[in-house]
This record gives C-alpha cells, sequence and structure tokens, in this order.
C-alpha cells in the first residue's frame, strides 16, 4: 500500500485508479497496480512482489525515485506555470486598466486646456471689441455731455432768474 501510495504517481493512469479505489476503500487492486508500476518504470529489471512488498534492488529503488522525482517537479512545473501565468494576466489587466485611466484622463485633460484656450481667446477678442468701441463712446460722451451740462446750466439760470424779482421784492418788504 505504501509502495502504491508513493509510486503511483509515475504511470498518471494507474494514479487515477488508485485514488479512486482508496476513494471506495478497496485495497484489493493494490497488487495489480504495484505490478503495473514496476512494469512500466522498471522494464526489464529484476524485482520480486511479495503479499504486502515489493522487493527491490537499492539501483531500482533510486530509479523509481528518480522517476518520481520527475513526475512531481514536472507538476511542480505546471504549478508554478499557471501561478505565474495568473499573476503576469493580474499584472496585465492592471496595466491595462491604467492605461485606460491615463488615456481618458489624457483626453480630458486635452480637451479641457483646448476649451480654457478658445475661452480666453473669445474674452480677449471681446476686450479687444470693447477696446475699439469704447472710443466711439468716449466721443459721444465727450460730445453731448457738455451739451447737456450747457443744457441743464441754463435752465438752471433762467428759473433762478424768474424767481429773483419775487425774492428782492419779499425782502424789501420785511425791511
Amino acid at each position: 500500500n505504501e509502495f502504491v501510495h508513493r509510486y503511483a504517481s509515475i504511470a498518471p493512469s494507474l494514479e487515477r485508479i488508485h485514488k479512486k479505489a482508496e476513494a471506495r476503500g478497496d485495497r484489493s487492486d493494490q497488487r495489480t497496480i504495484a505490478t503495473k508500476i514496476c512494469e512500466i518504470a522498471l522494464a526489464g529489471q529484476d524485482y520480486q512482489i511479495g503479499k504486502n512488498k515489493v522487493f527491490l534492488k537499492d539501483e531500482h529503488d533510486a530509479m523509481l525515485e528518480q522517476a518520481r522525482q520527475k513526475v512531481l517537479a514536472d507538476r511542480i512545473l505546471a504549478l508554478q506555470k499557471a501561478v505565474r501565468r495568473y499573476y503576469a494576466q493580474q499584472q496585465f489587466e492592471r496595466a491595462k486598466k491604467l492605461a485606460k485611466w491615463l488615456q481618458q484622463s489624457w483626453l480630458c485633460y486635452a480637451e479641457r486646456r483646448a476649451y480654457c484656450e478658445m475661452r480666453l481667446g473669445f474674452r480677449r477678442l471681446q476686450a479687444l471689441y470693447a477696446m475699439q468701441h469704447i472710443g466711439e463712446k468716449q466721443k459721444l460722451y465727450l460730445e453731448t455731455v457738455p451739451r447737456i451740462q450747457v443744457l441743464a446750466k441754463g435752465y438752471v439760470a433762467r428759473r433762478n432768474a424768474k424767481f429773483r424779482p419775487k425774492a428782492f421784492s419779499i425782502l424789501q418788504e420785511k425791511v
């Protein structure tokens, strides 16, 4: 049982049979599985299978252990490969999301910058237009304000002249 459990990994099909039998609690196939393992790994070599044990020479034991180590190393490499691939995929997804975010941010920044430049240009254009028309407005003010002032002064003078005779007559009566 220990031999089959240890070296069943050398032959994947036998390993599946062993695991199914172990799950059922069936130990009747142990001897046949051990025989098949020895046939696969030690083809043409000298070994003996007893009722409960497999008798091997040291060199055969070393060969079985070496075959087992190779199978385990291959499985470990496959597992490491899968883990590395998983981490690489995760890193790629993060980089992809970051690149997408960076592109979106840059696009927003570029559009905002273009909008601000356009707004500044329109403000300059409005200021230039206002400066050109301020001269015309200033001329209008310089021409019309003195006229209005003259008319207002004339009106005030006429009104005061109209009330002066009455004021003199009131003052003379009191004295």
